[in-house]
């Protein structure tokens, strides 16, 4: 499903599908393709499928929720984008694909390629106690999106304008 879009922020690589025989399926993961097994030339930048599986289809669920409700903002906020960031853009691409789909119940590889071109796996930083890691999508379109927590008020204040 991820097939192509992986790739490692430190070195630029491709992150590689690995299964975990004799495991649970649960325990199926990607790697950067430089690592091997800390004698390559990158350090591990590991994602369990599962885990990505989830972040993608609920990033790409608020997506799709925002775009729907604050189409006119969104517009705005791809258009102050620096011209450098903007230069393989389409915005009405993008919001076309957007208005292809309401509800995505499970992510489709169909889906996922139509929305997304790339995505960028950083090395899991464990300072904290917790294990944390940055996963930064880019879209088809539009680039990379920081797309605000919606919330019940902002919902409500758009229905009230609309």
């Amino acid at each position: 499903m991820f097939s192509g879009l992986l790739h490692c922020a430190d070195c630029g690589a491709k992150l590689y599908y690995c299964t975990a025989k004799g495991f649970e399926e649960r325990q199926n993961h990607f790697v950067c393709s430089n690592y091997k097994s800390n004698t390559g030339t990158c350090s591990v930048h590991f994602i369990r499928e599962v885990v990505l599986y989830a972040l993608m289809l609920e990033h790409v669920r608020g997506v799709i929720r925002y775009v729907r409700q604050f189409e006119k903002v969104f517009v705005r906020q791809v258009s102050l984008k620096s011209a450098e960031e903007r230069k393989a853009e389409d915005t009405g691409q993008f919001l076309a694909t957007v208005r292809k789909y309401t509800d995505i119940q499970e992510l489709m590889p169909t889906i996922l390629n139509e929305f997304i071109s790339k995505i960028i796996i950083h090395a899991p930083d464990k300072s904290s106690g917790k294990r944390k890691q940055k996963v930064e999508i880019v879209y088809n379109g539009v680039g990379i999106l920081n797309i605000p927590e919606l919330t019940d008020e902002m919902l409500r204040r758009n229905r009230e304008t609309a």
